[in-house]
């Protein structure tokens, strides 16, 4: 009988941990590469590192973007991009052209070390020769 409040008690929690496991299977949840310990750390470090840039930008472009798993949002948003990458003096510069929703991704990337800087987000200095990074929309 002391199983049925626990399992109320913490069903909250399990279910968020599911609807995560749910919306990111396709970033590489679902499979196992390889029994080498270091090689999976490595590999689910670069996966929740996707998770969380994913994250972010879903809940900066809300609705619909926010109810998309990952293999939805890769199709819709990410597979539609075109563009290209530069250096210019110490900023890398990323052109997309004709993307999607460009309105959306324009109003919180465009003009971004400008944004960063309100924010008190100061670039990283230390050692590197390119410390900035700008979107621009065409």
């Amino acid at each position: 009988m002391e199983q049925i409040p626990a399992l109320t008690k913490d069903y909250p929690q399990r279910w968020q941990v599911e609807e995560f496991f749910k919306f990111n299977q396709p970033l590489g949840w679902q499979r196992a590469g390889t029994l080498n310990l270091n090689i999976r750390y490595g590999h689910l470090s670069m996966v929740l590192l996707a998770q969380a840039a994913i994250h972010q930008l879903r809940q900066r472009l809300g609705h619909p973007f926010l109810q998309w798993d990952a293999l939805h949002f890769a199709r819709h948003l990410f597979e539609g991009l075109e563009g290209d990458v530069r250096v210019e003096k110490q900023t890398i510069v990323v052109t997309l052209y004709n993307p999607p929703n460009a309105s959306l991704l324009q109003n919180h990337y465009e003009h971004l070390p400008e944004k960063l800087a309100r924010e008190g987000v100061t670039p990283a200095s230390r050692g590197s020769t390119i410390s900035k990074i700008d979107f621009r929309f065409k």
